[in-house]
């Protein structure tokens, strides 16, 4: 539990880091949302996401670097930790090219799909109806589900993330409850990048 410890406070130093160099170059290439305050707009700078990745890569990289009991299960399976980073590359994609030109909900919609198809494909599936806990026996069902849960998710926090911090709060409560539940499941891949 100390390495987790550990794990989570690398990725929160190098969130910390890594956010004004990126809140700089989200001004300097003028890629700014807007959010009111008494009825004026203040021009927020964007790219968060190139952060969060840089803080995921990071905390992999420490961990790889520095003695701990969790090195062993990252260099375990690395190749699932390199494979879960082509679906994300391609989210990080094209939130970046959203946020300097705009992406249309059909180009963002097909990413999404794009990125859950590359998910299952990797071998990222849902292998049981969620809750209910019914294995999924047939390939294009589960599919179907991995696709939709994954484009479901990300469009669910795509839509919060207008005021601030209820994107960044709600994500931290979810991957903790998603850290919990891998830690009662024994999946410390899981665990590792949650």
């Amino acid at each position: 539990m100390r390495s987790y410890l550990g794990l989570f406070f690398v990725a929160a130093f190098a969130t910390w880091l890594l956010t004004p160099p990126v809140m700089a170059l989200g001004r300097r290439v003028r890629a700014y949302g807007q959010a009111r305050a008494n009825g004026e707009f203040i021009l927020i700078p964007r790219l968060g996401g190139v952060a969060i990745f840089l803080a995921v890569l990071a905390s992999a990289s420490a961990l790889l670097i520095v003695p701990n009991s969790l090195r062993a299960v990252l260099q375990a399976d690395w190749s699932a930790g390199l494979k879960l980073l082509i679906p994300a590359s391609m989210a990080l994609l094209i939130g970046l090219y959203d946020d300097l030109k705009g992406a249309t909900p059909r180009q963002k919609l097909a990413v999404e799909i794009g990125a859950g198809a590359a998910a299952w494909w990797l071998g990222f599936r849902m292998a049981a109806v969620p809750i209910l806990g019914f294995p999924i026996h047939s390939p294009a069902v589960a599919f179907c589900l991995t696709v939709l849960w994954i484009v479901a998710v990300t469009n669910s926090l795509n839509l919060i993330d207008g005021l601030d911090g209820l994107a960044s709060g709600v994500a931290f409560l979810v991957t903790l409850t998603l850290f919990i539940v891998s830690l009662m499941q024994g999946n410390h891949l899981a665990c590792i990048f949650t």
